[in-house]
C-alpha cells in the first residue's frame, strides 16, 4: 500500500529565456493511492506416505490515479505568479486525467505428493478488472501440473555423487491480464465542427 502525492509551481519570468517571450506558470498536481489486500487459509495434512496441502485466497487491489496540469501564459507582471493572474491558458499543454482501477481474485491450489516421489497440482484463479465491460469484467484461469522425481527412486538414489535432484514435470495452464488501455472498452467520442457550404 502506498500514497504519493506530488504538487509543483514552475514559474519562469518574462524575457527569462529570449527577449519578448512571455511569462510562463505550469502547475503540476498529481495523486497516486495503490490499496491492496490479501488474505490465505493454508492446510497440511499428512497421512503415511500421502501429503496433502492445500490454500484458498482472496486479493483486492485498488489504484486511484489523478494527474492535473494547468499552462498559464502572459502574467501582466512577474510578481504574481498565481495561475488565475494568467492572460491566457495554454489549451496545448493544460489537461486532467483520472483513472481508477480495481481488482478482486479468488484462488485456490491443492498440492499431492506420494513418498516424495510423485507430485500432482491443481489450481484455479477467478479474476476480475474493472477495465473491462460489464459482461467481460471475470474470467477462470485453471491450471494443472504433475511430476516424477526420479532422483529419489531407488536405482538412483545415492548412485551418482554428481546428482542430486533431478525431476521431470508437466503442466498445463490458462493465464490472463488486464494490460488494456484504460476505458478501452468505452466507445469513445470526440466532438468537431465542419463547415458546409460558404
Amino acid at each position: 500500500n502506498y500514497i504519493n502525492y506530488f504538487t509543483s509551481l514552475d514559474f519562469a519570468k518574462k524575457n527569462s529565456s529570449n527577449d519578448g517571450v512571455v511569462a510562463q506558470g505550469v502547475y503540476v498536481n498529481r495523486t497516486n493511492i495503490d490499496l491492496y489486500l490479501e488474505n490465505t487459509l493454508n492446510y497440511n495434512k499428512r497421512i503415511k506416505q500421502h501429503n496433502f496441502e492445500a490454500l484458498l485466497g482472496f486479493t483486492a487491489e485498488k489504484n486511484y490515479f489523478k494527474d492535473e496540469k494547468s499552462t498559464g501564459l502572459d502574467y501582466p507582471n512577474d510578481n504574481i505568479t498565481t495561475l488565475n493572474n494568467a492572460l491566457q491558458i495554454n489549451r496545448d499543454s493544460t489537461y486532467n486525467k483520472i483513472f481508477r482501477v480495481g481488482l478482486l481474485s479468488y484462488l485456490g491450489r491443492i498440492n499431492y505428493s506420494y513418498a516424495n516421489k510423485y507430485i500432482a497440482s491443481v489450481s484455479v484463479r477467478y479474476d476480475g478488472s474493472s477495465k473491462f465491460g460489464v459482461g467481460n469484467k471475470w474470467g477462470a484461469f485453471p491450471a494443472v501440473s504433475g511430476g516424477w522425481i526420479i532422483s529419489e527412486e531407488n536405482f538412483l538414489k545415492g548412485k551418482f555423487a554428481w546428482l542430486n535432484r533431478l525431476k521431470v514435470r508437466a503442466s498445463y495452464g490458462l493465464t490472463g491480464n488486464n494490460r488494456i488501455q484504460d476505458y478501452g472498452f468505452v466507445d469513445l467520442l470526440y466532438s468537431g465542427n465542419y463547415p458546409f457550404g460558404t
